[in-house]
């Protein structure tokens, strides 16, 4: 039986509650790695191991860009304090992943 896909239709409201979970956590998570003008971690890495197509029919941010949404606001210490970020993302779905690649 076909899986249903999760991105040709709205997010249900569990998807969307994990959503705004995780974003929450990221948000906070971030600056503890970032913000030190004496960095520990001179690298980042962050993996998003299910990544999906990036966002649902209305346009609503899965995690993978919610990850990069975050990154940019902070785009300029991380540059200053030069840290080194590295996102990987992974999606088994071909074409999940090309549609990913190209937003």
């Amino acid at each position: 039986m076909p899986s249903k896909s999760l991105f040709s239709e709205p997010f249900d409201d569990g998807t969307l509650f994990k959503l705004k979970i995780f974003k929450d956590y990221f948000k906070e998570w971030l600056p503890v790695f970032i913000s030190s003008t004496k960095p520990i971690w001179k690298t980042v890495q962050i993996f998003d191991l299910f990544a999906g197509m990036g966002k649902d029919s209305n346009g609503i941010l899965g995690s993978p860009l919610i990850i990069l949404e975050e990154l940019n606001k902070w785009k300029l210490t991380i540059q200053t304090n030069g840290i080194n970020v590295k996102v990987i993302l992974n999606e088994y779905e071909k074409k999940y992943y090309e549609t990913l690649q190209n937003i």
